[in-house]
């Protein structure tokens, strides 16, 4: 199979954004955001072709207007954004956002398959994973404490935190600029570079995804 090279770096940082198609407004959250387009998360993506203009806050708080349209569908995850037409002023808002996501290390620079692309280990299908960074609070029975999202599917998250926790255990994940929340039960936990990853499933998601 040939790699494709991507054209521009993705920063996995997490923006809000509001989609309008005629007198309709969605808003949305999205992520992989790089100078070509983005990642839009949603429980129910616009089909492949769909035409709309579009306002993405960056996390600088700049805001970009522009024209996209979607080009790949992820069944209960979301879409993938091209821009049809964006001005280069703000093409170079999201190119400032890309290096600084860099020097925080929140970008993807791998060539990663498709992003509809099931992957098969053996008998095991895997879902889809979506990497982002986005910096959550933990609250479980008696405690409280921060964490960091590595990656979310349809089902599941992967949670970097400071303490390890129990397997079964239930926590509510919640995003500190208040963006979203979402119930799991920790599936697995390993340490890793001196902290440990949580591997949570979703029992309790809204219904768009797990943003509000």
């Amino acid at each position: 199979m040939t790699m494709i090279q991507r054209r521009y770096t993705r920063a996995r940082v997490l923006c809000s954004l509001a989609m309008r198609q005629g007198t309709t407004t969605k808003r949305l959250v999205a992520t992989n955001i790089n100078e070509g387009g983005f990642l839009a998360l949603s429980r129910a993506p616009l089909e492949a072709g769909a035409l709309f203009s579009l306002t993405l806050e960056l996390p600088s708080l700049a805001v970009i207007a522009a024209d996209g349209g979607s080009c790949v569908t992820i069944p209960q995850i979301g879409f993938g954004v091209k821009f049809t037409e964006i001005g280069p002023q703000y093409r170079n808002y999201i190119a400032v956002a890309v290096k600084t996501a860099i020097r925080k290390g929140a970008v993807d620079e791998d060539q990663a398959p498709p992003l509809n692309q099931m992957i098969l280990r053996g008998s095991i299908r895997v879902e889809p994973r979506i990497r982002i960074a986005c910096e959550v609070q933990l609250e479980g029975d008696g405690f409280i404490q921060r964490g960091r999202v590595c990656d979310v599917s349809q089902r599941g998250t992967s949670v970097l935190a400071t303490k390890p926790r129990s397997i079964g255990q239930e926590i509510r994940i919640i995003d500190l600029k208040k963006r979203f929340q979402a119930v799991a039960v920790v599936r697995n936990c390993v340490p890793l570079d001196g902290q440990w990853r949580l591997g949570m499933q979703l029992s309790s998601i809204f219904d768009e995804w797990i943003f509000k």
